[in-house]
């Protein structure tokens, strides 16, 4: 951290008497007259302690040594605004003085300096390290367990299938792999089903494939529990990192518009036209690479009101949810006391309405008639213009 200083001359205060200008360095809090210490506050002879209140200065807060030299009582000036509860501005001086030489005198040394100062880098890393990316993380791990999940799924659907292919349309996903986990014979489960045992296409099952499929089963359960257990744990950490982003696009669609973003922090400085498009950057450089359709949406698309709206309307939407997002994450990163999702919850609903009652766009005509459109002069209609060869005039 650069050692910054604002000086002043000796000021006349009430009745002739000077007035002290209160300094504050990275090892301690001095009142001077001019370049004369009058008093001095040090700070511990601690690299803890030092990065502590190096942190406190970097948050604006008032030393408690700077306190305890303003209650002296003597007429002071402050150096920096976060002091002005002790005292008015001092005006700025060119030359600043110098307080290193009374670090050593003090016995703050160049050692302990480096330690302080890492000690403060390591607490501005810890700091950084917010709720808002253990989110990011935990949405990750989610994915990826919901991409195991299905490989599994699918692969005990193709394996049970070659003994039971009956199974699987008439069983919900859900129940699929707990009732193979039970292990009970094709025979006895298919009168349940309303089957006659000879209505089967499947093959008969040998006692070891049949124990693996069972344990493969059992572990897709597992699997099922625990997406169901770490989803509840990203929603419950997405209203806590995000509470107005949580309210306007639910918990679990706020995590991943994060997850997209990369951070909250990143996703607050975002304009709304960004936001729209989290999650479709594959589509938005192949438009911009080959020119096809630009993509109208991304993440956002898994809103409910979104991906449930006519085609047509679908852009609109989730443009007007993109710009009632970005003011959501500004308010969750910068005023995180302020409740303003479920105002911009209705706004948006409000929003939607207003665009799904006026209709899709009308197409206008081309030309003045319906027909193609004319060809330019000097070319027949239906001939394609030729492209002179490069190099011939």
């Amino acid at each position: 951290m650069r050692e910054r200083f604002l000086a002043a001359p000796p000021l006349p205060g009430a009745g002739g008497t000077a007035v002290l200008v209160l300094r504050t360095t990275w090892f301690g809090s001095f009142l001077m007259e001019g370049d004369r210490v009058v008093a001095s506050a040090p700070f511990p002879k601690d690299a803890r302690e030092v990065a502590r209140r190096l942190e406190l200065l970097r948050a604006g807060e008032v030393l408690p040594e700077e306190k305890r030299l303003a209650a002296r009582g003597d007429p002071l000036r402050v150096t920096e605004r976060r002091q002005l509860k002790l005292g008015s501005m001092a005006p700025p001086e060119s030359q600043p003085p110098d307080l290193g030489a009374h670090a050593a005198q003090l016995g703050f040394t160049a050692e302990l300096r480096r330690d302080a100062f890492f000690q403060l880098a390591r607490a501005s890393v810890a700091s950084a390290r917010g709720r808002d990316l253990a989110v990011v993380q935990a949405v990750r791990a989610y994915e990826e367990l919901l991409e195991s999940g299905n490989r599994l799924s699918e692969r005990l659907r193709e394996s049970y299938g070659l003994h039971f292919p009956e199974l699987a349309r008439l069983i919900p996903t859900e129940r699929y792999a707990r009732l193979v986990a039970q292990g009970r014979p094709r025979g006895e489960v298919m009168p349940e089903l309303g089957l006659d045992a000879s209505e089967t296409a499947g093959g008969p099952l040998e006692a070891e494939d049949g124990a693996a499929i069972q344990r493969l089963a059992e572990l897709v359960a597992r699997v099922e529990d625990e997406q169901a257990s770490y989803a509840r744990s990203v929603e419950q950490a997405a209203r806590a990192a995000a509470p107005n982003l949580s309210a306007l696009l639910g918990p679990m669609l706020a995590a991943r518009l994060l997850e997209s973003a990369g951070s909250l922090a990143k996703l607050s400085r975002m304009p709304a036209s960004t936001v729209q498009l989290l999650g479709a950057e594959r589509a938005l450089f192949r438009h911009l690479r080959d020119g096809s359709r630009p993509p109208k949406h991304g993440v956002l698309f898994l809103h409910a009101s979104v991906h449930s709206a006519p085609a047509w309307a679908r852009g609109k939407l989730a443009r007007a949810l993109a710009s009632k997002a970005a003011i959501a994450a500004r308010a969750d990163a910068y005023g995180p006391s302020k409740d303003i999702g479920p105002r911009l919850r209705e706004a948006y609903e409000r929003r939607r309405d207003d665009v799904l009652r006026g209709g899709p766009p009308r197409r206008e005509a081309r030309g003045a008639g319906s027909g193609p459109r004319a060809a330019p002069a000097g070319r027949r209609a239906g001939t394609p213009g030729r492209r002179r060869p490069a190099g011939r005039r």
